[in-house]
């Protein structure tokens, strides 16, 4: 175009430019009027010009000039670099395209048409003109590639029609061209725009070249290069005089194609390549001729669909009218509204859209569009009169379903003309016509009706509800699906309109409601359930999603309505719904929720860039007509028009914190209510509860953890971190619920888990990659620093960090997806806000240097990206070169600087500071989070007292904790093997925890540890353990360790002995068995010098050995040659082992086989038997005497096996036993008698034993107890004596006893065990030395044990008699010991006898019972004689003497020996004991009487309370009712005996009630322990008791309120007239006995009291309860819930200072002022009948049962007679407000 026009000379008279573009149309041929004055611009013409600029300035040339010498530089350094291939082979591809322009330029001159030779001359001298020295090395690369030819055209000058350049695909192949340009040789020509008449087509006219310049020869002959510009304004030319529309050249730039090359790359381009029609068109012919035939296309279809409503007129013809039929829907050609077709809808809204696409939508005019929309109203009111249900009219007959059909066409026709006037509101026109408020309103109505009525029934039908419906509709899924697919359509539509144009207010409140029903409808989870399919209903809600975003991004002021209207919409989802995760992710995995995608959409939307838009409403339409800009303009345009001001780096930062902080900002804000919103009503709720955002809040995190490391989300990240930050502040907070900092470390361990992962696999990422690329290299760098200073400095936030990356994958993804369009624009805010916090960083002096530089101009670009999505840098970098493994890499990298992954160190403070709380399911839900981290990150471990503080809490009070520790403690031996020796100790500790599940759990963990580690102390360690489980009191965790032993014993040797020979065995299995018999030795071994310990342990491995040889074992088999092979194993050992430092080895393996032969003789062979024969032989040392001891356990009990064969093996045994007799020790001499009559079995040689009965029982006759000598020797005497009287029978040879019958001797006949007996009686004499008395006592014992008459003979009850008379403990405990081992044999006989019974007639334990023996009486007659005796021994202390008598009271209550009555007080008792055998025994014996005999038990409560009170009084010397720290009522384990029955529960409980109760009138002090002392063990008992059933606390509660009720009264009534001298005439006095009465009687009741209001608050009974009333259903079967931060150190520090208090005559009269207010003023008395509202139950189930001659329990109408109401407020709440005043004595005296 040429200038010029308003003036060309200095005198010319100039005139004021055009103010606007308005004002200068008026000048140019484009006027509606054409003007007359001289100062109208013609129309432009084409002619040639001297210059072409390709560049609009200097700058962007010396830019261009900058990229293409690196590109020459690159090209010398290395021809073969990536970039210099990759420009190389963009720019070759577009020369050498066919869609370049083609220009026929004249033949030159002197040049025959058709000769070749000239032709090549032509070509060589083009190349020549090409090829200069200044085109660089990189311009050759690209002549090489290429292949440019020219075709000639008529020498004449004729105009050619030509097509413009299209669009370059890289700026290297243009800046080329400029400098070609430049060439001094050349003079280039350039054609001019040139346009005579208005046309579409522009005509290009050749003009002559000018003549060049002396000296210089045109290349090709006088051929010029052809060029389009636009010449340079004269130099009179006055640009200040002109205005400037910076938007308007901004928007003309943005809609026309690049045909010159700029500063940075177009993103649009990009999308031209890859969409084709769906942008703008290009300049190109072909390009054009479609758009032209598009708009053709349309232009016809629009006159058709005219003409054919002109048709319909009355005056045309039939024939015309029956051709625009097809234009019109049948059933309304004669109406007077007719309805186009759906072909025809479907032909109009595709033709639109191809128009838009192709940028020519302004050419069709207003007034067709206008006229189109009002008869496609038609069709849309049409359509709304129209309804669809679904129900069974619907889908009857035939005739039902058309017409259900004919109306579906109605409204899909309606769907389709709604997608066509939607297509014209989105087509970007700015005529308001267009947007008609109306025609949207019909559009919406249409989806409203269709919404309610149809599809939303039809997505919620499922085939178990309604299958004839369901069955109906499916049969037309084909119509049904396409409904759902037109609305799905128009959904986009309007998602495209409200991004748009401005909507009305109504419109938009419409829409978001349809949004929002349609993403809670409860879709079906697979497609058999599914009318409409479950994947497009999916979509159809995914775009629902999509019109509620672009809502919530256009309109701020319905962000909140937004938020509020989804969240409390999730409550309304069904369960199923809840936890349906359908959306699918854009990059695959695992599916998240919808709302959670919506949610994160919502987030992102608020803190993406808005560019400035204009507003079509009337409002902001200026006075002359132009559109105005919503926001700052000036401002904008200043601050994107600006240029990167090195010297002041500040400027740049502060731009983009203008942008990004607001946005910022108000993200944040949005995320926090969004997240406290949940959090709030999570708190509220549980996982099982009604309300779902407990669990939805758990669904969420896990839904935005899913997709942290997705650069499409990167609101996650920030919704993270607020649920973070509430959830940290929930556990911080004191006074927050414990259900409620459950779930805040609940998702702090998911939380914490996620980080955890993240930094794992970045750390490992890199580490095994072999080789690393520079991209690789460069985030592998970050990473490190990253973790070595847990940060990162300026490259995590500069161009060229992680965040550049991440980005640029967003902007190339937001191209062909625009729903990321959020994603990119929150990113780079996050980024830009990231940016601008790492510049403020920087020191003053840095700010100036390279890092405040890089900073700036990385924020100048991001500013520049942030407001133009087309923008590109003008870099090197390419997008397509990094993969989308690298770019997530990056991306992480980038969420791992955020906050939320930067949060892992508070995470872990407070889930171990949780682990400390003072709740035990804080601290138990604090471990399990910390076992989440540990799994992903088992470095933790290493962190300082971690480990430490881990192990102090394997000994919490509460089992839940300790369960918790022992499988945290699990975890990190399998996560860190190398802690395993320091771990397991503690895990090892479970095994004998009280609570079941702790002791299981550490059981199986040991048994992990055992199979998996190889240090043999371990595996002893653990065995030891276990060992104490096999007699455990749950027969669940006995059989449990019982298997246990199996598994890690004896049934990994099944492969090597199941196929072998006994006797032989591979050295493998050899291997194997010597492995776990070194273990079993050393567990014997290690027992220690206790022998009780011993003795226990002993057993256990004998019963565990036999349980394995059991004869109903299912392996039986292979069971008996596992242990066999351990048998000859160790025998194999012991002959390795005969050197002397082999003894301790010997022993061991030795005491071992004693244990194998105890369990089964059949283990041993007589070979092996010979071999231990010598051991029996030398007793020189202890050692040797250990030694002796194994092998005579051994033949006891294998040498029956032998027969005569082995004689004289038999017979050298015998004589080395008889000759040991007098050396060995009381222990050994035991087995030795044993052994010697089981050899005497076999030999039936009695003559020597009874040899040394014989001579026993002289040493005895001629005993003298004068030395010490004598005294031993007489001691050894009687304990052999009474050993052989035990073990061996004489009664069949008493003739070999002639010679101790008189006169000889002193027997006069009768027994052998008789004469024994009188042999030994005379030592138990009280005048005999202790130590004789002692051994007499025990050997009588002995020998009566065997001979149960002699317990009857009156010589020896006398002995007992005297020796209980004296009450001497170890007498006493010798006896009973005796006791014991008779009623252990006649237990076991009685056993054996039931088992044969049983095996033969399978008699019952009462017919075997009923077979009489005459050792019943003396059973009986020992227990009725001496029962209170043993009783008082068990009461009497807590060592080993009691323990004694409470085996001999098991074995009585075992035989049923007394009536229960008489041990079930004594045993309620003893269960409470500190003792734990003594416990175990008394717990053990209760329950199993406790279940055989209830109803008399029942009636010992009373008994036992007593009892048991005066026992922890007297002799635990501790008279409270609970143990402290934690408390635990001492009656807990007779509760948890009673708990099994309802009556019993009810019945114990109120005994213990009962029990508080006294008549005032006869309370006296006379007694200690008092009744003080009573009340408070009852109190603190039911205080700390772990009740089972709401009844039963309210039971308690209601006993005790009647308590007070019905002696507080009387008691009040004496303190105040008594004491405090109510109505007493002055100068009374107080007696002190009579304060010291009343003081006590008022210290009962507050106990009684303060412990009901401390119950009444830990279950949250308050007097007005808030709750509702209980069912008596609930109150039966649901166990009361406590409320949290109520502890009972309170009430246990109340109770002390209230007993303590009565020592002095201060506290006595503050107890009875105290008492006298609680019935006074106190604000939780009230009445009873009140009370028991509270409740809230029915009267039956909380009355207690009351004992026979108790008087019926009633309710109290009132508390106090009427005569004291008026000392009690008529309304508690007045009084609460009044001072009280405490009660004083009127006077007092000193006494």
């Amino acid at each position: 175009m040429e200038y010029g026009a308003y003036g060309n000379g200095a005198n010319a008279q100039r005139r004021n430019p055009p103010a606007d573009v308005d004002d200068a149309l008026q000048f140019t041929p484009l006027s509606s009027v054409v003007p007359f004055a001289a100062e109208s611009l013609p129309l432009p013409t084409l002619k040639t010009t001297g210059t072409l600029h390709t560049f609009s300035d200097h700058g962007e040339q010396e830019q261009a000039r900058h990229t293409l010498n690196s590109l020459n530089s690159q090209a010398e350094a290395d021809p073969n670099s990536p970039i210099v291939g990759r420009y190389l082979g963009d720019i070759a591809s577009y020369l050498n395209s066919e869609e370049l322009t083609e220009y026929r330029f004249k033949s030159v001159m002197g040049i025959k048409k058709g000769s070749q030779s000239n032709a090549n001359e032509v070509s060589q001298t083009s190349l020549d003109f090409l090829k200069h020295p200044r085109i660089g090395k990189f311009g050759n690369m690209v002549l090489k590639k290429t292949d440019p030819h020219y075709k000639a055209g008529p020498p004449s000058n004729v105009a050619i029609r030509s097509k413009p350049a299209t669009s370059v695909s890289s700026q290297e192949n243009l800046k080329t061209s400029s400098q070609l340009n430049k060439h001094p040789s050349v003079h280039t020509s350039s054609f001019a725009v040139e346009v005579t008449t208005p046309s579409r087509s522009k005509t290009l006219s050749q003009t002559p070249q000018p003549k060049p310049e002396s000296g210089q020869q045109t290349p090709g002959g006088s051929q010029p290069v052809a060029a389009i510009v636009i010449p340079v304004p004269p130099p009179r030319f006055d640009p200040s005089q002109y205005a400037s529309h910076v938007e308007l050249d901004h928007r003309m730039r943005q809609s026309k194609s690049t045909v010159v090359a700029a500063t940075s790359k177009s993103r649009k381009r990009k999308r031209a390549s890859s969409e084709g029609d769906d942008e703008p068109m290009a300049a190109g012919i072909d390009q054009r001729a479609k758009a032209d035939s598009h708009v053709r296309s349309l232009e016809v279809l629009i006159s058709g669909i005219f003409e054919a409503e002109d048709n319909l007129q009355p005056d045309t013809s039939d024939r015309a009218v029956d051709k625009a039929s097809k234009y019109w829907t049948s059933s309304t050609v004669d109406s007077d509204s007719p309805c186009l077709s759906a072909a025809v809808q479907v032909k109009l809204e595709n033709s639109i859209h191809r128009v838009i696409a192709v940028g020519r939508f302004a050419s069709i005019p207003v007034e067709d569009l206008a006229r189109i929309q009002k008869l496609c109203e038609n069709t849309l009111r049409l359509a709304e009169e129209t309804r669809i249900r679904v129900d069974e009219e619907s889908f009857g007959d035939e005739t039902s379903i058309d017409a259900w059909l004919s109306r579906v066409n109605i409204v899909d026709n309606g769907l389709k003309t709604a997608k066509s006037v939607l297509r014209m509101m989105v087509g970007g026109r700015e005529e308001k016509q267009i947007y008609n408020e109306d025609i949207l309103q019909a559009v919406l109505t249409n989806l409203k009706s269709l919404l309610n009525d149809c599809i939303n029934p039809l997505i919620e039908l499922r085939p178990s509800e309604k299958p004839e419906i369901f069955k109906g509709a499916a049969s037309h899924k084909k119509v049904l699906g396409g409904l759902l697919h037109e609305i799905t359509n128009v959904f986009a539509l309007l998602s495209l309109l409200i991004s748009s144009e401005d909507v009305p207010e109504t419109a938009v409140t419409t829409m978001e409601f349809l949004a929002k029903d349609i993403i809670f409808i409860d879709n079906a989870s697979n497609e058999k359930d599914s009318v409409l399919g479950a994947q497009k209903v999916e979509r159809f809600r995914v775009a629902a999603m999509d019109i509620l975003a672009k809502i919530f991004a256009r309109y701020e002021d319905q962000r909140m309505f937004i938020f509020d209207e989804i969240l409390t919409s999730l409550e309304k989802l069904p369960v199923n719904r809840q936890s349906a995760r359908q959306f699918k992710l854009v990059e695959g995995g695992k599916n998240i929720q919808l709302v959670s995608a919506l949610m994160m959409t919502l987030v992102q939307t608020s803190a993406a860039y808005s560019p400035l838009k204009k507003s079509r409403s009337l409002d902001a339409i200026g006075e002359d007509g132009e559109l105005l800009y919503v926001g700052d303009k000036k401002s904008h345009d200043k601050a994107m028009d600006d240029d990167f001001d090195e010297s002041n780096p500040q400027k740049a930062i502060d731009k983009l914190r203008s942008l990004c902080s607001n946005l910022n900002d108000t993200a944040k804000a949005n995320a926090k209510y969004l997240v406290q919103f949940l959090v709030q009503r999570a708190m509220k709720s549980t996982k099982t509860g009604d309300a779902p955002y407990r669990h939805l809040m758990d669904i969420f995190t896990e839904d935005f953890l899913a997709v942290l490391q997705s650069p499409e989300w990167p609101g996650a990240d920030l919704l993270l971190e607020q649920i973070l930050r509430s959830m940290i502040n929930i556990v911080d907070g004191e006074k927050q619920p414990a259900p409620a900092k459950t779930m805040a470390l609940d998702l702090l361990g998911l939380m914490g888990s996620t980080i955890c992962d993240i930094n794992v696999h970045m750390k490992n990422f890199y580490a095994s990659k072999e080789s690393l690329d520079a991209f690789d290299s460069h985030m592998a760098s970050i990473t490190e620093r990253y973790f070595s200073t847990q940060g990162g400095g300026e490259d995590v936030v500069d161009w060229e960090s992680p965040h550049r990356f991440a980005a640029e994958y967003l902007a190339e993804q937001n191209i062909q997806n625009e729903s990321l369009q959020s994603s990119l624009g929150y990113f780079l805010v996050s980024w830009g806000t990231k940016l601008c916090a790492a510049f403020d960083k920087l020191e003053e002096e840095e700010i100036q240097d390279e890092s405040g530089v890089r900073l700036s101009l990385t924020a100048f670009n991001l500013a520049r990206m942030l407001t133009d999505s087309n923008w590109a840098a003008d870099d090197d970098f390419d997008p397509s070169s990094i993969s989308s493994v690298q770019v997530r890499q990056a991306y992480t990298l980038t969420v791992m600087h955020n906050a939320f992954c930067k949060s892992f160190e508070p995470i872990v403070t407070r889930l171990l500071r949780a682990i400390d709380s003072d709740q035990a399911t804080i601290r138990s839900k604090g471990l399990k989070s910390i076992m989440q981290l540990l799994q992903k990150d088992p470095t933790i471990l290493n962190r300082p007292n971690v480990l430490r503080f881990f192990k102090s809490k394997a000994q919490d009070q509460s089992p839940l904790v300790r369960d918790s520790v022992i499988d945290l403690l699990g975890k990190c031996i399998t996560l860190r093997p190398d802690l395993e020796s320091d771990l397991y100790e503690h895990i090892k500790l479970g095994i004998a925890d009280v609570a079941v599940g702790v002791r299981k759990r550490a059981m199986k963990l040991c048994k992990d540890i055992y199979l998996r580690t190889d240090e043999e102390s371990i595996r002893i360690s653990i065995a030891r353990a276990l060992m104490t489980r096999i007699k455990d009191i749950d027969s669940a965790v006995a059989e449990l360790a019982r298997k246990t032993f199996e598994e890690i014993w004896i049934t990994p040797l099944y492969p090597y002995v199941e196929n072998t020979d006994e006797k032989e065995i591979s050295p493998k299995a050899k291997q194997l068995v010597n492995e776990r018999l070194s273990i079993m030795i050393k567990v014997i071994h290690g027992t220690g010098n206790d022998r009780g310990l011993d003795n226990f342990t002993l057993s256990i491995l004998q019963n565990l050995i036999q349980s394995l040889l059991a004869k109903d074992v299912k392996n039986l088999e292979v069971n008996l040659r596992v242990c066999k092979a351990m048998v000859g194993s160790m025998f194999d050992d012991l002959l390795d082992r005969q050197s002397d430092t082999d003894k301790v080895e010997r022993q061991n393996t030795l005491q071992a086989l004693a244990v194998f032969a105890r369990a089964n003789a059949r283990l041993f062979t007589p070979e092996q038997l010979i071999i231990l024969q010598p051991y029996t032989e030398n007793l020189a040392t202890i050692d040797d005497l250990l030694v002796f001891r194994s092998v005579i356990v051994i033949y006891r009990y294998a040498l029956p096996a032998l027969g005569t064969s082995q004689t004289p093996f038999l017979e050298k045994v015998q004589q080395s036993l008889l000759r040991c007799l007098s050396r060995i020790t009381a222990k050994e001499l035991h087995e030795v008698v044993q052994c010697l009559w089981t050899i005497n079995g076999v030999l039936k040689n009695i003559e020597r034993l009874v040899r040394v009965t014989i001579s026993c029982i002289k040493i005895i006759h001629n005993a003298k107890t004068t030395d010490e000598k004598e005294i031993n020797k007489l001691n050894r005497s009687i304990n052999i004596l009474g050993l052989i009287g035990m073990e061996c029978d004489f009664e069949d040879d008493k003739e070999k006893f002639d010679e101790l019958r008189a006169p000889k001797g002193k027997w006069k006949g009768g027994s052998i065990a008789g004469l024994i007996a009188d042999t030994i009686i005379p030592f138990t004499a009280s005048k005999q030395p202790l130590v004789i008395r002692k051994r007499a006592l025990e050997s009588l014992g002995d020998v009566c044990q065997t001979h149960a008459p002699l317990f009857l003979e009156p010589r020896i009850l006398a002995a007992f008699d005297n020796v209980f008379a004296e009450n001497n403990p170890d007498l006493e405990e010798i006896v009973l010991a005796g006791f014991r081992g008779f009623l252990l044999i006649e237990e076991k006989r009685s056993e054996t006898s039931m088992e044969e019974e049983t095996k033969g007639e399978r008699a019952s334990r009462l017919e075997v019972a009923a077979v009489p023996n005459q050792n019943d009486g003396v059973c009986t007659s020992i227990a009725q004689k001496y029962l209170k005796e043993i009783i008082r021994i068990a009461l009497g202390t807590l060592d080993h003497y009691a323990i004694t008598a409470v085996e001999v009271i098991g074995s009585i209550c075992r035989q049923g020996l007394v009536h229960p009555k008489e041990c079930i007080p004594t045993l309620i008792a003893l269960q409470t004991s500190t003792n734990t055998s003594i416990q175990t025994l008394s717990f053990t014996e209760l329950r199993t009487l406790h279940n055989k005999h209830e109803s008399i038990a029942e009636r010992c409560y009373l008994d036992g309370l007593k009892q048991c009170f005066l026992y922890q009084f007297n002799v635990i010397k501790d008279g409270c009712g609970a143990t402290a720290q934690p408390f635990v009522s001492k009656l807990r384990p007779m509760y948890d005996i009673v708990k099994a029955s309802r009556k019993a529960r009810k019945k114990f409980l109120s005994v213990l009630t009962s029990s508080l109760s006294f008549e005032p009138a006869k309370f006296e002090l006379n007694s200690s322990p008092g009744h003080l002392e009573l009340t408070r063990f009852i109190v603190e008992n039911l205080a700390f008791m772990e009740y089972s059933t709401v009844e039963e606390l309210m039971q308690v509660i209601s006993d005790m309120e009647r308590s007070v009720a019905s002696m507080g009264v009387p008691v009040a009534h004496s303190v105040e007239t008594e004491i405090f001298l109510i109505g007493k005439e002055e100068g009374t006095t107080v007696d002190p006995e009579r304060l010291k009465t009343l003081s006590n009687a008022s210290a009962i009741l507050l106990l009684i009291w303060e412990t009901r209001s401390y119950l009444r608050k830990l279950y949250g009974f308050g007097v007005q309860r808030k709750g509702g009333k209980i069912s008596a259903k609930d109150a039966t079967t649901k166990a009361p819930t406590k409320a949290p931060f109520v502890t009972g150190a309170p009430l246990w520090e109340q109770i002390k200072q209230i007993v303590a208090s009565l020592d002095l005559e201060d506290g006595m009269m503050q107890r009875c002022r105290d008492f006298v207010e609680v019935m006074n003023i106190d604000k939780d008395m009230k009445l009873i009948g009140d009370s028991e509202d509270d409740l809230d139950a029915p009267p039956d189930p909380i009355t207690p049962e009351r004992s026979d001659g108790e008087e019926p329990a009633t309710l109290m109408k009132s508390l106090t007679p009427s005569k004291r109401k008026r000392k009690i407020p008529a309304t508690p709440s007045k009084e609460r407000g009044q001072k009280k005043k405490p009660y004083k004595p009127r006077a007092k005296k000193a006494t």
